[in-house]
Order: structure tokens, then sequence, then C-alpha cells
């Protein structure tokens, strides 16, 4: 799965690692990779859910934080930055 996100094939993958972090829903790097798989398909609003409920459960069940490497790919996500792809965020004409 590593291999295919990297090459940027991360909407091929969304399914199955949907699947990954309902069966393991603790297992960080499932959530890093279909947050990944998720950005790099446009689903931006969908990868973003996904960290925020990862760190609700977090904390909630083990009482801790998200890592620092996992925060630092919501913060890319957020900014259009997907392992080293350009997420072009969605836009919108502003008229005055």
């Amino acid at each position: 799965m590593a291999a295919d996100l990297d090459l940027g094939r991360g909407a091929d993958l969304v399914g199955e690692l949907t699947e990954l972090v309902t069966e393991h829903p603790l297992r960080e790097r499932f959530r890093a990779q279909l947050m990944t798989a998720l950005a790099q398909s446009g689903r931006l609003a969908e990868a973003s859910s996904a960290y925020s409920e990862f760190r609700t459960t977090l904390v909630r069940e083990l009482g801790v934080e998200p890592s620092p490497g996992l925060r630092a790919l919501h913060t890319s996500i957020l900014r259009g930055e997907v392992a080293g792809w350009w997420v072009q965020p969605a836009t919108r004409s502003l008229s005055r």
C-alpha cells in the first residue's frame, strides 16, 4: 500500500484502508494511509474527518494525542500537500 500511495494511487486503496481502519481503530499507520488515500482522491474533508475521529478515539480511549507525524500529515492535508503530491483544493468564486 505504501508504494501505491507513493505513486499517487490512493483512490484505488480507499475501500481496503477503510476496512483496515474499522478492524484496527487504534492503528495509526492505517489511519495515516487512509488519510493520504482520501486526500490523493481529492476528498480533503473526509481525510480531515478521519484525523479528527482518530484523535477523539485516542484521547477518549488512551488519554494520548496523535503522534507528531500524524499531526504533520493532517497539517499537510489542510494545506493541500500530500506525500509529495499537490492536491488542488476546491475553489470558490468570491464576488464583490
